[in-house]
């Protein structure tokens, strides 16, 4: 872990990269837009295949907070991802099996080198650690019967479907589990949810 954050504090650069340019355009418009609504439809507004609605009020948030725009801090962010993601496999890791020596392949198999390209890449670091993140916790709290636990769980399901395109399995995962299980309710919440999230 200290090896992964410390090649990426000492390679990564504040300039954008293939499709980061259009976080600068992104923030332009945002700037130039007036109404409510019109700064709504540019956060959910269509990336490719993709909505990134929770890339994109990141990128407003950190300009709010230090414009002139920084990448580096966008990679800081995303690659915090992968600390949550190890905090996801520790949360659902058997107890009885979580000791050092069962638990250990797992940081060398989060923390590996081989994803550099979105380790520096902004728009991406964003998008392709955080839907990993969002969609576990929401499977995670998906089994919990209760109610905060579902609505937790549909939450997060809607924060990876705008995160990345893949999130829309989710989704559909989501209610087909929800079937099985035969939460009527829920089931109906779920199925009414996604499909705005969707259309």
């Amino acid at each position: 872990m200290f090896i992964y954050y410390g090649i990426l504090i000492a390679y990564r650069l504040n300039i954008p990269f293939h499709d980061d340019y259009k976080i600068l355009h992104f923030l332009m418009r945002m700037s130039d837009t007036a109404t409510s609504w019109e700064k709504f439809q540019l956060f959910i507004a269509q990336h490719n295949e993709h909505r990134i609605a929770f890339n994109r009020t990141i990128q407003w948030l950190v300009y709010q907070w230090s414009s002139p725009i920084d990448f580096r801090i966008y990679h800081l962010i995303g690659n915090t991802g992968l600390i949550l993601l190890i905090a996801f496999f520790i949360k659902v890791f058997p107890e009885h099996l979580l000791s050092a020596k069962y638990f250990l392949p797992i940081p060398f198999l989060v923390f590996q080198l081989q994803h550099w390209e979105n380790m520096l890449w902004a728009t991406a670091v964003l998008m392709n650690f955080y839907i990993l993140v969002f969609s576990g916790f929401a499977f995670y709290f998906l089994k919990t019967p209760s109610k905060p636990g579902f609505l937790i769980s549909l939450f997060l399901a809607n924060l990876a479907f705008y995160t990345q395109g893949s999130g829309i399995c989710v989704l559909i995962l989501g209610l087909i589990y929800l079937a099985v299980e035969k939460r009527k309710l829920q089931c109906v919440i779920w199925f009414l949810t996604s499909a705005t999230a969707i259309f």
